[in-house]
């Protein structure tokens, strides 16, 4: 009988190995539901940055000690732990409760009994400002459908500058600036730039999901650093100094804030950026709702001597949603390199679109206008929900939305969440889709004041 060859004998090797790798998975999982009924029972939540942060040190010894790239087995880390807090989090609930998802069931409920108040949703009822629907339309006639940079056309990029430099006294070029397929391709973007692999990104909670989803699929893993209402949703610098000790690859922020409308003051802002020099960490700063200030706001583009990334949109400030269109800000560099992934993945975005988003800057007044609605009706559902005294809210600063704590025993923001929606035709979003706060909900005010109103009165109803 022929012997095997070296070949053969190293290829029988690799299958054992890559056999018992898998057994060694199916233990681990074994483990991980375990840990699901202890936390459970003791009331934990379910990510533990302490806890993984020791693995993470544990993982780099042990691989520079078997000759491995730390990096290839962070890797691997990030996405067993990924994996295991999405099993954790499927194994507490049937379904996800996004946003977008919520919208999609309050839809189903529509079309089965009628209509529904949507205060799920972050799109405005504003229309989209007569200018830019006739330059959209006069773009189109012009024969604007071809293709263009996948930077973005120079005279929008010459006008985000403008705009931003007379908005925040800077001196920005358009070689700083790309125009992206909405704000969330431009967080893809700077994640895909400045988040290496196996690396970490550490995000403020309540934060808006599509930041955990993205570092998640670039096998990042997101260090989550939770805030609270009673510390009025700012960071404990104390406790941030700490997490620095190990600096995570990026840090994301978003003010005013998605859910909680938080705005970061401006020494607070200068500590962060502080921070990020110290233990060079570039920013990611989603300045989306800058223009729904109801309080002095700091733009990250203000630190020229940070590496920061600035994301925003024609989304919100303009009633251009469905248009996608969104933009970054960063340094030259950064920028060519961002067009280069972008150039790659969608070749371009459509001219007429962005020579509509020209005239939407001309568009100063609609802005205020908006604003000022969207202040008033801030104000007066936060008064009848706190009349109600069974919700604790934080003011708004700034933002769409709305974010109270429901201050009832045992109350689960998911189960009241799809009661109101099926019994009373108010959707809303669960605070557990923003990290974990499940005594909270979030409410878009994106509808006119009688709904709202009558919305927020079946909210009371319901609390009693």
């Amino acid at each position: 009988m022929q012997e095997k060859d070296s070949l053969e004998i190293a290829r029988d090797e690799i299958r054992r190995l890559t056999e018992e790798i898998i057994g060694l998975l199916a233990e681990r999982m074994r483990l991980v539901k375990q840990v699901i009924a202890i936390k459970e029972a003791k009331g934990l939540p379910v990510e533990d940055v302490n806890v993984e942060r020791k693995l993470r040190r544990l993982v780099v010894e042990k691989s520079r000690d078997c000759g491995l790239d730390p990096s290839f087995s962070l890797k691997i880390l990030n996405i067993l732990l990924n994996e295991s807090v999405s099993f954790q989090l499927r194994e507490k609930r049937e379904k996800s409760f996004t946003p977008t998802e919520m919208l999609q069931r309050a839809r189903q409920v529509e079309k089965e009994k009628g209509e529904v108040i949507h205060l799920e949703a972050g799109e405005l009822d504003f229309p989209t400002p007569k200018p830019i629907v006739s330059a959209l339309k006069e773009s189109v006639d012009s024969g604007f459908t071809r293709y263009s940079d996948p930077k973005g056309i120079d005279p929008l990029r010459e006008a985000i500058s403008t705009h931003l430099n007379e908005k925040f006294s800077l001196d920005l070029t358009k070689d700083q600036v790309i125009i992206t397929h909405g704000a969330r391709f431009a967080l893809y973007l700077a994640l895909s730039r400045l988040l290496n692999s196996g690396g970490e990104a550490l995000i403020f909670e309540p934060a808006y999901p599509a930041f955990r989803r993205c570092v998640e699929y670039l096998d990042g893993r997101p260090l989550i650093f939770r805030t609270e209402l009673e510390d009025k949703w700012a960071p404990d610098f104390d406790r941030l100094e700490d997490v620095f000790q190990d600096p995570p690859d990026v840090m994301i922020f978003n003010y005013p804030s998605n859910p909680t409308g938080k705005i970061l003051d401006k020494d607070s802002l200068n500590r962060l950026v502080d921070l990020s020099n110290k233990k060079k960490v570039p920013i990611i700063s989603d300045e989306v709702y800058m223009d729904y200030s109801f309080k002095p706001f700091s733009s990250i583009l203000e630190y020229p001597d940070c590496r920061s990334i600035m994301i925003s949109s024609f989304s919100k400030s303009y009633s251009m949603a469905g248009l996608r269109i969104g933009y970054a800000v960063a340094s030259r560099s950064e920028i060519e390199i961002m067009s280069r992934i972008q150039g790659l993945v969608l070749t371009c975005l459509p001219e007429f679109v962005q020579r509509a988003a020209i005239k939407a800057l001309e568009c100063e007044d609609d802005v205020k206008t908006n604003v000022e609605t969207i202040r008033r009706r801030a104000d007066r559902v936060n008064n009848l929900l706190r009349n109600s005294e069974k919700a604790t809210i934080y003011e708004p600063e700034g933002g769409i939305y709305l974010f109270p704590r429901i201050d009832i025993l045992d109350f689960d923001s998911e189960s009241f969440s799809v009661n109101l929606l099926e019994k009373h035709r108010v959707s809303v979003t669960p605070g557990s889709a923003f990290g974990e706060y499940n005594k909270h909900i979030r409410l878009s005010l994106c509808q006119p004041e009688e709904r709202l109103m009558e919305a927020t009165n079946r909210i009371k109803d319901l609390l009693i």
